[in-house]
């Protein structure tokens, strides 16, 4: 580009000016890109922090119900040990 420029200029201080117009014009894209890519950074947090919200969620209300499921087979099983005992004690009882 700026061999493009030297060719196409007459003096060195139309060259000197155009040259530090493509620098700044190039160091701005590159700023633009950057902060393009941050914002890009930013969006996938939060993105992953709703989803992994989401997920934390999710694994609660699965503890929860695996929870209550081990309440009910505890007491359930806890019945059904009661209720054989007492079956085995009846059936060597001497009446």
């Amino acid at each position: 580009m700026s061999g493009h420029k030297f060719d196409s200029l007459k003096t060195f201080d139309e060259l000197r000016v155009t040259l530090r117009r493509i620098e700044s014009e190039h160091r701005q894209r590159e700023d633009e890109l950057k902060l393009g890519k941050k914002t890009t950074h930013l969006n996938m947090a939060s993105t992953s922090t709703t989803s992994q919200t989401k997920e934390l969620s999710e694994l609660k209300d699965l503890v929860q119900q695996l929870s209550q499921e081990v309440m009910f087979l505890t007491e359930h099983s806890v019945s059904n040990v009661s209720n054989n005992q007492q079956s085995y004690i009846n059936r060597f009882r001497i009446i």
